[in-house]
Formats: C-alpha cells, sequence, structure tokens
C-alpha cells in the first residue's frame, strides 16, 4: 500500500500539469504539485498559508466550480479565470473529484492552463497517456485519427455527441459520421494536415448521428508528432455550436427582414461596421445622394459623407463603439456626390452578433434639409413681419412721427443686424440726424450724432440715392470714392442706406453700418427699404397694415407646411418606434419557450426590489429547475428535453398574473419574480405549481416521460437585502430541496 501510495506521489509530483488538493470546506491548499507552481509562480512556502481563494481573479468562478460539486462528486472541463501569486492573469480547463485525502474530505483539481494553445499541445505530444486521462471528462468532444481517417480514440463527450457507444466509434472512419456535402472539404483538409501542407485547420461542420439527425461542431485539428517527426495521429477537439448556428440564422433572418424593411420605407437607411465603414445602404439615400452602392459600399462613411472634421468624428464613432455606447439622435450635414449639402436627422442604434459583441451601427434618417430652410424662412419672415407689425401698430395707434421713427429704430435688426444706425431727414438742403443708435463703438457718442448737419451735396452716397431715390449698398466704404471721411466714419467698414420718399420726393434717409467688410448686400439693402416706405408713409397706415397681413398670410402658410413635414415625420418615427420595441422584445426573450430571458431578469430584478422596498410590500423570489432534465434528455432526446421545457414554460405563463415574472435562468432552470408576495403565498404558490408539473405526462415512442421539479424560496429582508444575495438564497434553497429527494419546495434558512 505505501509503495502505491509513493507511487501515486511520484506521478503527481512529475505531471506536467497542475494538481492540486483542497479542503472541501474551507479550501485550504493541502497539496501542490510542481506544475501548479510553477503555473501559479508559487514558491515553496508552507501550505498552511495558502488558500484557494487566492487563485481566482474573482469569486464566480470558485462560486461556479462549488456550485457543480454540489450537484455531482466530480465536475470536468470548467474554464475558470485564475491569477498567478503576482496577479497575472491566465484561463485554466479544470476538472475535480471529491476525494478523501489524508482522512480529510477534500477536492482533487486537474487543470490545463488554455491560455498557451501551443504549450497545451507540445504537453499532449509529450504526454499523450497522462492526457488522454483529461481528455476523457473533457467538455469538448476530442478523437484520435489515425492516417487513414479511423478513429482509434473518443472521449465520452464524442460518443455523447454522436449517440454511439464509444466502443463502436473505434475503428470506424470518421467520413461516415459527417455530413455528405461536407465530407469533399473536410478530407482535403485532412489530407492536406497528413501531407504536411498545413500545420493545423480548424472549421465548421455537421456530423449526422446513427439516427440521421445532425448537429454542428467547431471542429480544430491537430497532428500529434511521433519521435522521427512524422505524424502518428490527429487530435481532433470539437464543440457543440448548433444552438449558435441557429442563433446566427435566426439573427441572419432578422437582419434580412430589417434590411427588407429599410429597403422600402420614404427615408435614409445606412449601417457601418465599428471602422466606419458602410455596409449598407439602401435605394433612396442612394438616390437622394447621386452615389452608387458599388462607389460607396466598404467605404468609410465619415470620409465620403461628412463635410468637415471627418477624423475626429470617425475616431469619437470607434471610441463609442468600443464602450458599447452611441447616441441616439442627431442632425449633421452630409455631401452629395456633386457636394451638395443635405442637412439629417438621425436615428441609431448598435448592432451585436449572437454573443452580444457589437459589430457595428444601423441608422435611419429624414432629409430635413427643405423643413429647416422653411423654419428658417419662416423665423426671419416671422421676425420681419413682426417688426413690420409692430412699427404699423406705432404708425396706426399714434399721430406722433417721432415715435414712429423711434420704433423704426428699434426694429431695423429684425431685418438686418447692423452695429450702429440712424435716420435723417431733409431741412432746406440741409440733412439733419434724428435719431441714432450703436455709435458708442466708433468712439463717439450717439448724442453727437444728433448734433450732425451738413449739405447735401458735400456726402457723396446720400446725394446718390436722392438723385436716384434708390437704396445704397457699400460693401467695402474704403473702395467707395468720395466716402466723406471722418474720425468716426473711418471705422465704418460696410453701409447701407436706403431714401425715404414721400410724394416721389426724398425727403431723409435711414442707414446702418457695419465695422465688417463685405458683411451687407444688395438683399439687405431691400429689406431695409420696407422701413423707409414706412417711415415715408405714416399717414398711410391702411397699406402699411395691408402689407403686413400679407408678411402674416405667408408665416400661415409656412406654418401649415411645417405642420404637415411634422405630421410626416410622426408617423416615420412611430415606425421607427414600432421596429426598436420588436426588436427590444426580441433581445429579451427566451426563443425556445418564449419566456423572458435572464438578460430581462437582470434589468427587472433591482427595479421591483427597489420599488418593493419603497411601498413596504414583501417580495419574494422562486429558482426552479427540472429533476433529471439531463436524463430525459440522453434518454429521449433533446426534442423531447424541449417539449417539456415549453410546457413548463407555458404552466408558469397560466398562472401568473401581471406582477409576477418568470425567466428562463438558464438551461432547464428558472427564476419566477413575486412582488408584492409574502413567503407562505410563494410557498403554496409553488406548491401548486410542482404538483401541476409532476402530473404531465410526455408520450415519446412507446414510452411515456414524466419529470418532476424542485424549487426553491427566498424572501426579501428575510433571506437577502438584494437581487444577488436573493438569487443565492433561493439556490441554495433549490439545493436543500434537491438533497431531500427533488420534487418538493424549500425555503431558504
Amino acid at each position: 500500500m505505501r509503495q502505491s501510495e509513493e507511487n501515486l506521489r511520484n506521478v503527481f509530483e512529475n505531471a506536467p500539469f497542475p494538481i492540486i488538493v483542497t479542503s472541501l470546506n474551507e479550501g485550504n491548499i493541502l497539496y501542490l504539485n510542481p506544475a501548479s507552481r510553477k503555473m501559479y509562480n508559487l514558491e515553496k512556502n508552507n501550505l498552511k498559508d495558502l488558500r484557494n481563494t487566492g487563485f481566482y481573479q474573482n469569486t464566480d468562478g470558485r462560486q461556479k466550480l462549488f456550485e457543480a460539486l454540489k450537484k455531482t462528486d466530480s465536475v470536468d472541463n470548467i474554464e475558470l479565470s485564475l491569477q498567478t501569486s503576482d496577479s497575472k492573469p491566465l484561463w485554466a480547463a479544470t476538472s475535480a473529484r471529491k476525494i478523501t485525502y489524508n482522512g480529510e474530505k477534500a477536492i482533487l483539481v486537474t487543470q490545463i492552463d488554455i491560455s498557451e494553445q501551443r504549450r497545451n499541445l507540445e504537453e499532449l505530444r509529450q504526454s499523450r497517456a497522462q492526457l488522454r486521462n483529461i481528455f476523457e471528462h473533457a467538455d469538448a468532444g476530442i478523437y484520435l485519427l489515425d492516417s487513414t481517417g479511423s478513429i482509434t480514440f473518443s472521449n465520452e463527450r464524442w460518443a455523447q455527441l454522436l449517440n454511439e457507444p464509444t466502443s463502436e466509434l473505434i475503428d470506424k472512419n470518421l467520413s461516415d459520421y459527417i455530413f455528405k456535402s461536407d465530407v469533399p472539404y473536410s478530407r482535403h483538409l485532412f489530407e492536406s494536415l497528413i501531407g504536411g501542407e498545413i500545420e493545423r485547420y480548424s472549421l465548421e461542420l455537421r456530423y449526422t448521428r446513427v439516427d440521421g439527425s445532425i448537429f454542428w461542431g467547431a471542429l480544430s485539428a491537430i497532428p500529434i508528432f511521433g519521435e522521427n517527426n512524422e505524424i502518428q495521429s490527429i487530435v481532433n477537439f470539437v464543440s457543440d455550436i448548433t444552438q449558435r448556428k441557429q442563433t446566427e440564422n435566426a439573427l441572419r433572418e432578422t437582419e434580412r427582414r430589417f434590411r427588407e424593411i429599410l429597403e422600402k420605407i420614404y427615408l435614409f437607411a445606412v449601417m457601418l461596421d465599428t471602422e466606419g465603414n458602410i455596409t449598407f445602404c439602401n435605394e433612396h439615400l442612394l438616390a437622394a445622394t447621386s452615389w452608387s452602392s458599388e462607389e460607396i459600399l466598404g467605404n468609410n462613411w465619415f470620409d465620403v459623407f461628412l463635410v468637415q472634421n471627418s477624423t475626429t468624428i470617425n475616431r469619437e464613432y470607434k471610441r463609442a463603439i468600443q464602450q458599447g455606447t452611441i447616441v441616439s439622435r442627431h442632425e449633421n450635414e452630409i455631401l452629395t456626390s456633386d457636394g451638395k449639402r443635405l442637412l439629417v436627422d438621425w436615428s441609431n442604434i448598435l448592432l451585436r452578433d449572437a454573443n452580444g459583441v457589437v459589430t457595428g451601427s444601423a441608422s435611419i434618417g429624414e432629409d430635413i434639409t427643405e423643413r429647416r430652410r422653411a423654419q428658417q424662412s419662416e423665423m426671419k419672415q416671422r421676425m420681419f413681419a413682426e417688426a413690420l407689425y409692430d412699427t404699423a401698430a406705432a404708425i396706426t395707434s399714434t399721430l406722433n412721427f417721432e415715435e414712429v421713427l423711434d420704433r423704426i429704430l428699434e426694429n431695423l435688426d429684425a431685418a438686418v443686424k447692423t452695429d450702429s444706425a440712424n435716420i435723417s431727414l431733409i431741412k432746406q438742403g440741409k440733412v439733419h440726424f434724428v435719431r441714432a443708435k450703436g455709435y458708442d463703438k466708433y468712439r463717439v457718442s450717439n448724442e453727437d450724432i444728433l448734433k450732425l448737419d451738413f449739405s447735401l451735396g458735400n456726402v457723396k452716397n446720400l446725394r446718390e440715392m436722392y438723385q436716384s431715390k434708390e437704396p445704397l449698398c457699400i460693401p467695402d466704404t474704403r473702395a467707395y470714392p468720395g466716402w466723406k471721411a471722418t474720425e468716426s466714419s473711418n471705422l465704418i467698414r460696410s453701409y447701407i442706406g436706403v431714401p425715404i420718399i414721400v410724394k416721389e420726393k426724398v425727403v431723409g434717409f435711414i442707414s446702418v453700418d457695419s465695422a465688417t467688410p463685405g458683411f451687407f448686400s444688395q438683399d439687405h439693402a431691400e429689406r431695409l427699404r420696407a422701413f423707409s416706405l414706412q417711415a415715408a408713409v405714416a399717414i398711410e397706415n391702411t397699406r402699411l397694415y395691408t402689407n403686413s397681413l400679407h408678411e402674416l398670410e405667408e408665416r400661415k402658410r409656412t406654418q401649415a407646411r411645417l405642420r404637415r413635414a411634422n405630421k410626416k415625420l410622426k408617423i416615420q418615427l412611430e415606425k421607427i418606434e414600432a421596429l426598436q420595441a420588436e426588436l427590444r422584445e426580441q433581445a429579451i426573450r427566451d426563443a425556445l419557450t418564449g419566456m423572458f430571458n435572464r438578460r430581462y431578469l437582470e434589468e427587472i430584478l433591482p427595479e421591483k426590489i427597489k420599488q418593493c422596498r419603497q411601498e413596504n410590500l414583501p417580495f419574494s423570489l422562486m429558482m426552479i429547475d427540472i429533476d433529471h432534465f439531463k436524463t430525459v434528455n440522453d434518454s429521449y432526446g433533446h426534442q423531447a428535453g424541449d417539449i417539456i421545457l415549453q410546457y413548463l414554460g407555458n404552466l408558469f405563463q397560466q398562472d401568473l398574473d401581471n406582477e409576477k415574472i418568470a425567466c428562463r435562468y438558464g438551461g432547464e432552470e428558472f427564476v419566477i419574480v413575486l412582488p408584492r408576495t409574502r413567503t407562505d403565498e410563494a410557498c403554496g404558490y409553488a406548491e401548486k405549481l410542482r404538483q401541476s408539473f409532476a402530473e404531465y405526462r410526455l408520450a415519446s415512442g412507446k414510452n411515456t416521460i414524466q419529470a418532476t421539479v424542485s424549487i426553491g424560496i427566498a424572501s426579501l429582508h428575510l433571506h437577502g437585502q438584494d437581487g444577488h444575495s436573493l438569487l443565492m438564497a433561493a439556490d441554495n434553497a433549490l439545493y436543500q430541496a434537491k438533497q431531500a429527494g427533488r420534487n418538493c419546495v424549500k425555503i431558504a434558512e
């Protein structure tokens, strides 16, 4: 016996992979082989100073391992996130067995460092016999092929995937189990590997079971070399990716429908990858921008369409994609192929793959160029009309011409933005300034301007307006010959003047100034003319009032167009919101049972707990697990298992009111959230549910399948203060129900 123990210890000591023995309850390290010390970078310190908790980057991994060991005496191939003694992260595929070590209950742990695949391959070549035991308990299907493609070894997982006993697989050719149309390419890669043309290969292919059913597998094939550097066999690792393929197909179908919808809507639609490159754009966008799909697909959106700062904005987009956030609404200008600018109102969402990884973004936009122009035009027209109306109101409400002039000067900015302005009148050939504002910046006061008077013939710009009876625009006074130069007038760089005409006679002028060259245009002069007319026809208020009404009617028509545009936008937004709601529903529902999924549970659980806390109401939570569900799947197939899951989901939905929420937590585990429910009420509901499910029978061929559930219950305050602690308590109660023989309800202690 001692010799056997010594031999076993020698095997442990010389094993190239980590072997660790820890106490079952406290987690104390009882034994570490040299490979363990090397992987964790440990000195030969006293084992009493070590606990296995120090190897975990977080408690989730340790919890996952111990929860698995609660259900069975052994666990195989759990991938754990670990760390060395100097906090260097590593991943290890871990298998664990409950053992008795030196009279103490303990856990024997074997691990493979999967952080460095090449090291694993080297260990496979050097220690094929030792790794065979690990292969036997791996979560992935593992089998060895000889140079003819015949199976020389298969672990239990591979046999389970094929629904064949391990003994029946040996010496069978792998092609017998590969889907017919996938055989040629698989055979080509295999022969290329045997011939030394490639070092390894990976592919996704379909396998056929004896009963004709098909599953998808992700295959990695690696050669094992002998002493003469000749390939002795090929080790193959296969993971069941059927569920992922189904999810990918569902996502592709959803994307196809989404793209089909985007092609039909009268809006811009574009999809970008994580770098900002265009992966899709609809015909409406192409038609509006005069681009063809061949010209822009694959090119960077920001380089093609953005007016300016494309590099900066592209960098901000990439940062947002990395952070998993994106602005939901924004406006920007885009360029057409001929250089025109379109203003677009965008709605944006992130795109994710089946694993939830962000793959890019999708945006729906409306061309609001004309609407914005209409809004700006309407605003200018409104301000201009309101200024005219205000002046007209002054004219109609008073006979005081001075008061009318004050109102005109106040309202000039509605027509023309100015630095300064004045109104002057002609009396006996002399020009007198009667109103002025804004001249302080030219180092002269408004009062000083009002004191000025000079002969009309001495000021060229005023003389031209007097003779032509037309407005005068001088974009740059320094380029205008005859500009009357004074200390203050030299600071004026741009000028507009309009004559005030009464009964075909010029009686004065309205003048506006700017310190910026080229600031004014002839259009400004035309706007200013309206105020000169008001000043000229103050006594003709009826005509002025009619003009104001015309401006107001134009405003009403513009507003009517805006209302129609807004109504159209509202309809489009409702369609977008409906589409977003559909996508949201798909994201939070379990495809098989139609129940809410774990993601939705993580969102809603804190809110429901917070609500019950605020209203001082009870709150309970149930965790449900189908007993021996793996046996059902193994014995009757996954289709039967799926039917049972669907029936249990329907059973939940039948008795749930608006307050209760049922979620598929994972596999055959379910969680029911019970707001406003005491522990005794939850227990009664759970017992009713347990009995109803126990009465269910499923016919499968000549067999009748019956299943039961175990239920754990936890309540707020009694068993936990937040969602995490309640889930842990309910899970512990569920474990107690399992230990009590299953098919029962237990309340957390």
